[in-house]
């Protein structure tokens, strides 16, 4: 594996990278990753405390952990890829497995609707935020 990482940075502040990799023995096989996203550039414009910016009125009220699950889980459930055994919806109940039950035991409604609210801004979510929460929450249980 070899690779080269490019950082960009505008008026002195770092907004990310781009990484190429590419099999040293088969250079058709190349992967490219971003390391940018709609939270950094919306830091870059705040320069907000990152757990502020990120979580809200939620920052603090969980292990950061758990509400990066919650925001990832919401997506995928969002999406369409519910809990399975294996394959993306593995990755679904592995993302959820890492929520802390204690953090949600009152539910995870409110957490659902903010991230919900968020990921609808870059598309629409087939399951509505009500549904996700629910999934979560029994997901959690189990």
């Amino acid at each position: 594996m070899e690779g080269i990482t490019l950082h960009f940075r505008h008026l002195g502040l770092d907004l990310g990278d781009i990484v190429l990799l590419w099999n040293a023995e088969d250079s058709t096989r190349m992967a490219v990753d971003l390391g940018t996203g709609l939270e950094r550039l919306a830091w870059a414009r705040t320069q907000q405390r990152w757990h502020e910016l990120i979580y809200g009125g939620f920052a603090g009220t969980a292990p950061p952990a758990t509400l990066d699950a919650i925001r990832t889980a919401t997506l995928l459930l969002g999406s369409g890829i519910t809990p399975a055994p294996r394959g993306a919806g593995g990755v679904t109940r592995r993302v959820i497995g890492t929520i802390d039950p204690e953090a949600v035991r009152l539910g995870a409604s409110a957490l659902v609707r903010e991230a919900h609210g968020y990921w609808s801004l870059v598309g629409a979510l087939r399951a509505p935020w009500p549904q996700i929460a629910c999934a979560i929450e029994e997901e959690v249980r189990r």
